[in-house]
């Protein structure tokens, strides 16, 4: 890469415009004529005005650059005022850039050119002779793909009106894509600088450093002394500074050799302790191999003694399929005369079958059978009845025995209704004989008198008020069970308008807790869309800008200010857009139009003893 270009605006007192450089360029002039300055500009670009980097070049009449003969200071805010012997060309403060353009040189083709920019503004401060620059604003940034020119900064070159550095990247930004701002930020500019030269984005803060430091002294101003000065320094270039750093680096390198020899040492202390414990693990070996022969002879001794148990088995497994084939043959002994016996049962059957009286009590015996069974049936339901209702009663009971709950009509008249039909029933006389149906149930051949004698208590008069108990408990009419869920639907809305308001109060009491203020609905949706569709037009209410230097005060502030309070107020740049944004979406905010104001403010002057400053 090579420097093309040099783009001075509002530096020292050299005119503004582009200087272009060739493959050698010679700067000639008289004295004060600008050649330092010139240099000192580019140096800046190069080293972004680092502090231990930077090092200005005083000019012929000079010492150094801080000691100048009576001249201001070299630096970068008193370059863009035009400081010189306590008087500045610009007074008022003023906004300046230095830019250097570069381009491939032959053989690079895989690079492309770049501008590298410094914005700078400044003030002066100070009255008299105790007038001082002060730097406000210093802001770096590189343009890759574009060689800009003098005319890309001015708003109007023959006025030499130029672009305010805090709208410079946004102007660029409308023709060239690839900017990259550092802001504050001079080690991430350096770095990506010096990186461009090696057709990188960046490299680390220590090769940037040193090129820099390089860089400032190839052009560094250094005047000739005496021969051996020039020998010294020009033809041997001695370095004393270069000497100290490789006495110590040879210092380390020698603390490094004697760590060796200690870490050496260890070693062989280390590979004795190996040794050792290579001997200990044989011995192991050999014990464990010892005790593997000794298992393995177990294990024959017992495998012999498995072999001769299953041979023995064997044995007795043969004796055993013996008597298994005599056993069988028993069997079908047995079967063969059972089933002459089953033959004979079946012709004495059918001889009875022909004997009236037998057939008589073969049919009894059937009915008998089945009034057991359906009586075991219908016992076995009224069991399931009688628990089902004992159950009903109780909770009947438990829902009765509590006081009516105010406020709760539907529940209050469910627990009326199931008082009067449990009130109804003959759930406490039936329960009496419970317990002889329980009985009745488990006994396989039921009493004929005992079940005389409940039929006599259990009738169709036994459900007389269950069907309302029930009805008036869990039906789907205006039942208890329905009063309560319906109750239960309006506590839960109750309790979730109760959650939604303590929520709401929680996220006001944290906002007024970090100092904020709690605004209007339509204030609140107001000023968090502007901020998300254009978060650097700064927006905020108005009533978060004033603080009352006595709290006393505050109640009469807020009076005066009445709902203007509550206006929003933006960067003046950005006015025209917010406002344009509320009135599109009817928002129902003003928004402060601060130009204007501060042109009123202008002509407003204030009490020495006003409360509002």
């Amino acid at each position: 890469m090579k420097l093309d270009r040099l783009i001075l605006v509002n530096w020292g007192q050299i005119p503004s415009g582009d200087y272009d450089m060739g493959d050698m360029t010679l700067l000639t002039g008289e004295t004060g004529s600008g050649k330092s300055t010139l240099l000192d500009g580019l140096q800046t670009v190069m080293t972004a005005a680092y502090s231990g980097i930077l090092n200005y070049n005083p000019g012929q009449d000079e010492v150094t650059q801080g000691q100048r003969r009576g001249k201001s200071k070299r630096s970068v805010e008193s370059y863009v005022v035009g400081a010189e012997y306590s008087k500045f060309s610009r007074p008022d403060g003023a906004q300046g850039y230095v830019a250097a353009v570069f381009r491939p040189d032959q053989g690079e083709p895989e690079l492309t050119p770049f501008t590298a920019v410094i914005a700078v503004a400044a003030r002066v401060d100070g009255t008299g002779e105790k007038r001082q620059a002060k730097l406000e604003t210093f802001v770096p940034f590189i343009v890759d793909n574009a060689a800009l020119s003098y005319a890309d900064f001015m708003l109007d070159p023959e006025r030499g009106a130029c672009i305010p550095t805090e709208q410079i990247v946004r102007k660029l930004k409308t023709s060239h894509s690839r900017i990259q701002e550092f802001h504050e930020r001079k080690r991430d500019y350096l770095s990506a600088l010096y990186g461009r030269f090696r057709g990188k984005n960046g490299v680390t803060w220590d090769e940037a450093s040193q090129a820099a430091r390089a860089w400032v002294q190839s052009i560094a101003y250094r005047p000739i002394g005496s021969v051996h000065e020039l020998v010294r320094d020009e033809i041997l270039d001695f370095d004393g500074k270069q000497l100290q750093q490789d006495v110590e680096r040879i210092s380390g390198l020698m603390r490094q050799v004697a760590n060796l020899r200690e870490e050496g040492r260890r070693l062989e202390e280390s590979v004795s302790k190996l040794d050792a414990l290579a001997g200990v693990l044989t011995e192991t070996a050999k014990a464990h191999e010892d005790h593997v022969q000794q298992g393995l002879l177990v294990a024959r001794l017992q495998r012999k003694l498995d072999e001769e148990r299953i041979d023995a088995c064997k044995k007795e497994a043969a004796k055993a399929g013996e008597d298994i084939k005599v056993l069988e043959a028993r069997i079908e002994r047995r079967d063969l005369h059972a089933k002459g016996l089953d033959e004979r049962r079946t012709q004495l059957k059918a001889q009875l079958l022909g004997i009236p009286a037998a057939q008589q009590k073969a049919e009894l015996e059937r009915q008998l059978a089945a009034a057991t069974a359906e009586t075991q049936r219908v016992l076995g339901g009224l069991s399931q009845s009688l628990i089902a209702a004992s159950l009903l009663d109780e909770r009947a009971e438990k829902a009765t025995s509590r006081p009516y709950q105010d406020g709760m009509p539907g529940v209050d008249a469910a627990l009326q209704e199931v008082a009067q039909a449990r009130a109804a029933t003959r759930l406490e006389a039936l329960s009496q004989h419970q317990t002889k149906v329980f009985s009745a149930a488990q006994t396989k051949e039921p009493d004929a008198e005992q079940m005389l004698a409940l039929s006599s208590v259990f009738n169709e008069q036994s459900n007389t008020g269950l069907d309302r108990l029930y009805a008036a408990m869990v039906g789907t009419g205006a039942s208890l069970q329905t009063a309560v869920t319906q109750e239960m639907v309006r506590v839960d809305q109750r309790v979730e308008t109760a959650d939604n308001l303590v929520r709401d109060l929680g996220a006001k009491k944290a906002k007024l807790a970090k100092g904020g203020v709690s605004y209007p609905p339509n204030v609140e949706l107001a000023i968090s869309r502007i901020r998300e569709a254009h978060p650097e037009a700064n927006a905020l209410v108005l009533c978060d800008l004033v603080e009352p230097v006595s709290e006393s005060w505050q109640a009469a502030i807020e009076g005066y200010l009445g709902g203007a309070r509550f206006n929003i107020i933006v960067d003046p740049d950005w006015e025209r857009d917010i406002m344009n944004l509320v009135r599109a979406n009817n928002w129902r905010v003003n928004i402060v139009q601060g130009s204007m104001c501060l042109r009123e403010a202008e002509r407003v002057f204030l009490p020495a003893d006003s409360i509002v400053h």
